[in-house]
């Protein structure tokens, strides 16, 4: 038995050590992005081209180039891109498609792949900058020429040759047109080289497709319209690749306008160069002042390449221009071609010049930009009152020049001022109440008393919101507008149209009232004054509001709500008398109301109903209407009631006023005036 269990607990330890362990893969989720972004599409439809393009720039804009770096591939590709993922002959066609979308981003792109070593975005670089900066611009070329781009080593031989990028020299000149017409790498047919429109605009301008340039011979239109098309050999779509020149045209041109005495000179130097030796240090050298060097492949000298040597030479001119610096006593010129303030912010450019050169300008103490002509700009804020501008520039001696620059500020000529937002009773829509019944009632031009500013308004206004925010029909409606309200008018309407209108029992009856009113000398009774009312003769020519109450009360309707944009101190809305030498302490008494009513009114009763003349509208009259269009619905219940609605009209009211008119409300708090859908 103990045999048998031994030899269980060998088995089951055998199988246990055999078991395979689980490893745990940790996937980096960026790697893994950037690798799904330059994943292969197939290349069948545009669709599917441009969409890998999209991908591509992608890849450049968020920094898979660097992420990319440290992941170990067993194929790194040096010289024509060191980031295997990214293909390099997707290049051009991925410059082309980010300039048709944005010429910055398309600035970006080549900038990050150009740090990469990708050749073709360092003469896509190169060409936009020539005119602004040489120094990038050429070595920028050089960069892309050593990486077998023959645009590049094209433009530089030319460059060379026509003293125009950098200084003549012929040697130079035959190097890089001999390295442009050598035969393609093992393993290719055709070579393939970028050209922008600029590049393009800029070699036909310096003749190189001249009857006597170097494309005389060459039919594969290198600089011809079909510029710009990718080549059938990388696909259909837009790109910069175009094929590079003749072979044949090359040569002729070395052959024609090149002494035997530098070919003799550069050839062995050139021949070195095909099997990977670096480039001599003497032919990428310029003249002193240019800037640039020919970097870690400039290492082999060799002081007889040209009969007077090379170095011996820069040697003469550098000590030359050192010397002219040293004896400089001349300033630096500042000139300034653009002043500019909009608003708050202030823009400067000008020019520095100097008969040694330019070693920096310094606005305000900070340093600017400055490209090769000496131009720069600057933009600043200008405070209130103005703000000056101090621009010194130093030349190479240490020799400076200061100019004092006022920017003014543009004086503010619109004057702060209180707005409201306009009136607008359609924004939502209510429930029809197809028994209600409104009067409608407004007077400013009295016929023998000061007039009362913007109630005639308030009232032609409030008829929409009658129908519009109380759900009133229209033909249920009456208006009263100035003369149309005197006395017989208002009494009519209210015992002829109103009374015989209400339904008993089921009407819900509104009245609005916006115009002068006036207490009795002894504050008891209330008076609404019609258009041919006078104030001296109160009791005979005003129409008391209990006889009003009393007139609609007596047909039974289901409710009465009244607003009332009036007072009764015997003030007007333009704040003047309606009665002159009449006591100011006269205070309206609280009135008793029949049953079912509920009234707001637009101040108490010793108070003035003002006027807001920003929105030209009685105060009370413009918040009650901006209320109804849902302002006042506190609770979002989608509906008002009388309490909501005076809550929020008095909140506005005394904030306006400064607290010297606060309207009140008397009857049912509870009742519903809005009823949204």
């Amino acid at each position: 038995m103990k045999f048998f269990v031994l030899i269980l607990s060998l088995v089951l330890a055998g199988c246990m050590a055999s078991a395979p362990v689980k490893k745990t893969s940790q996937v980096n989720p960026e790697e893994r992005r950037c690798k799904s972004l330059a994943s292969y599409i197939s290349f069948s439809e545009m669709e599917a081209k441009k969409k890998r393009l999209l991908n591509l720039i992608e890849y450049v804009e968020t920094d898979c180039l660097l992420i990319m770096s440290s992941v170990p591939q067993p194929n790194r590709v040096f010289g024509s891109g060191v980031i295997e993922h990214f293909p390099t002959y997707e290049v051009p066609a991925v410059l082309a498609l980010a300039e048709t979308i944005d010429r910055n981003r398309a600035m970006t792109v080549a900038t990050r792949l150009a740090k990469y070593e990708y050749h073709a975005a360092q003469v896509y670089l190169a060409s936009k900058v020539e005119d602004t900066d040489k120094l990038r611009a050429v070595t920028l070329y050089q960069e892309a020429a050593i990486g077998h781009q023959c645009s590049a080593q094209l433009r530089l031989g030319w460059a060379y040759y026509k003293g125009t990028l950098v200084p003549k020299n012929l040697h130079m000149s035959f190097f890089w047109i001999s390295r442009a017409a050598e035969p393609p790498v093992s393993g290719s047919f055709t070579r393939y080289g970028l050209v922008t429109s600029e590049l393009r605009e800029t070699l036909k301008k310096e003749g190189l497709a001249s009857q006597a340039g170097p494309l005389q011979y060459d039919l594969r239109g290198f600089l011809g319209g079909n510029l710009g098309l990718v080549s059938p050999a990388v696909g259909s779509g837009r790109s910069l690749d175009i094929e590079c020149p003749s072979r044949f045209s090359l040569n002729s041109f070395l052959s024609r306008n090149f002494t035997s005495r530098v070919k003799t000179e550069v050839t062995p130097l050139l021949a070195q160069y095909l099997v990977g030796q670096p480039i001599p240090k003497e032919l990428t050298a310029p003249s002193s002042g240019q800037g640039f060097s020919a970097g870690t492949n400039s290492i082999v000298e060799n002081k007889e390449l040209s009969p007077t040597g090379t170095i011996g030479r820069l040697e003469a001119e550098q000590k030359v221009t050192q010397q002219a610096i040293l004896q400089d006593t001349q300033s630096p010129s500042i000139r300034i071609t653009l002043t500019n303030s909009d608003g708050a912010r202030g823009t400067i450019a000008g020019v520095a010049t100097d008969n040694t050169g330019i070693a920096e300008v310094l606005i305000s103490g900070q340093a600017v930009a400055v490209d090769s002509s000496g131009r720069f700009t600057t933009s600043t804020f200008i405070p209130s009152g103005g703000i000056d501008v101090q621009i010194t520039a130093y030349d190479l001696q240490g020799l400076s020049t200061t100019e004092i620059i006022r920017l003014e500020r543009e004086v503010a000529t619109q004057v702060a001022k209180i707005s409201f937002d306009r009136l607008d009773p359609t924004s939502r829509q209510v429930k029809s109440n197809t028994n209600a019944i409104a009067l409608i009632v407004g007077v400013a031009e009295y016929e023998k008393t000061a007039s009362a500013e913007f109630a005639d308004r308030d009232a032609q206004v409030f008829y929409d919101y009658a129908n519009l925010k109380l759900g009133i029909p229209q033909n249920r409606i009456q208006t009263l507008i100035n003369d149309q309200a005197d006395e017989v008018g208002l009494l009519s309407s209210i015992n002829k149209w109103l009374k015989r209108s209400v339904k008993q029992g089921q009407s819900d009856v509104f009245i609005f009232f916006a115009g002068h009113g006036l207490a009795s000398d002894d504050g008891d009774t209330a008076y609404l004054i019609p258009y041919d009312g006078t104030p001296e003769f109160l009791e005979r020519t005003a129409i008391s509001r209990d006889e009003v109450f009393r007139e609609v009360s007596s047909v039974n309707p289901r409710s009465v709500s009244v607003f009332l944009d009036t007072c009764y101190s015997g003030d007007t809305r333009g704040e003047s008398r309606l009665i002159a030498g009449r006591p100011l302490n006269i205070k309206l008494q609280e009135q008793s109301l029949p049953k079912g009513f509920t009234v707001l009114t637009a101040a108490g009763g010793d108070q003035i109903a003002k006027p807001l003349k920003e929105a030209q509208h009685g105060m009370f009259s413009y918040f009650l209407m901006k209320g109804m269009e849902g302002d006042a619905d506190s609770n979002s219940d989608n509906q008002i009631t009388a309490k909501e609605l005076h809550t929020y009209v008095r909140e506005n009211v005394v904030q306006q006023s400064g607290g010297s008119q606060v309207p009140e409300l008397q009857g049912d708090a509870k009742r519903v005036l809005v009823r949204f859908r």
